[in-house]
């Protein structure tokens, strides 16, 4: 458990195991609810059945037939919102399209819907992976809600979705705002947590998850990069 000086508060960064690298996290404040996700690779195994899930780490590479996916809960009511961007250009990194979820308690929840697939192959672009658990209270969540389901159209035409995209980042930049995105370089997680699961086993991704504190007035988040770098502040 590490912590971090936030004006007058002591803000308290928790995580389960400690964070990996390449994964910046910084509670939005002081609150009792909290949220948990994990970042996962998926890859298919060499003889052709079936698959294996990992935790994403600061070693893990894009490759043949890979995807990422991300597991989340909460222990109390609110909405995790998904996006990747590509921190050299701001656009949205692999043109992988933003997504969200309702968390009742304690109910897990994965992203992305069966109608997304972020697959992560050879030649992937960088990311910035931004995570964050809104308050179902929050007056900025249902235009970002209405804007998300805007963006999963795949024949959008390229200059609509880019002035999407700069919306859906200012959003993101308004909830992160005050938040210091450079200075939280985070522990590795230890080899013995890093295991890989195959076939039809379930991962257990609460072992490797982020632990998010979020309030109805602020939200929480988690930024995983990719390589493992902190995030730049220039672009969000």
């Amino acid at each position: 458990m590490g912590s971090l000086r936030h004006g007058t508060r002591l803000v308290l960064l928790l995580t389960m195991f400690g964070p990996a690298q390449g994964v910046w996290v910084w509670p939005a404040g002081v609150a009792e609810t909290y949220g948990r996700a994990c970042l996962a690779v998926v890859e298919p195994v060499a003889d052709g059945r079936g698959e294996t899930i990992s935790a994403f780490q600061p070693q893990s590479k894009p490759g043949k037939g890979k995807r990422l996916t991300m597991n989340l809960d909460a222990n109390g009511p609110c909405v995790a919102v998904v996006a990747f961007f590509n921190p050299r250009t701001g656009k949205l990194a692999n043109r992988w399209r933003p997504a969200f979820v309702e968390l009742p308690l304690w109910e897990a929840r994965g992203l992305p819907l069966a109608s997304l697939v972020w697959k992560w192959e050879e030649g992937a672009e960088p990311f910035e992976c931004h995570v964050l658990l809104v308050a179902r209270e929050s007056e900025d969540l249902p235009p970002a809600m209405t804007l998300i389901t805007a963006m999963q159209d795949p024949k959008a035409d390229e200059k609509l979705l880019s002035l999407q995209t700069t919306r859906l980042r200012e959003q993101i930049n308004k909830w992160e705002a005050g938040k210091d995105k450079t200075g939280l370089a985070a522990r590795s997680v230890p080899a013995q947590f890093g295991g890989v699961v195959r076939g039809t086993e379930e991962f257990p991704w609460r072992d490797h998850a982020q632990k998010i504190g979020f309030a109805q007035v602020q939200p929480g988040c988690v930024i995983y990069s990719y390589p493992a770098s902190p995030p730049s502040p220039a672009k969000h």
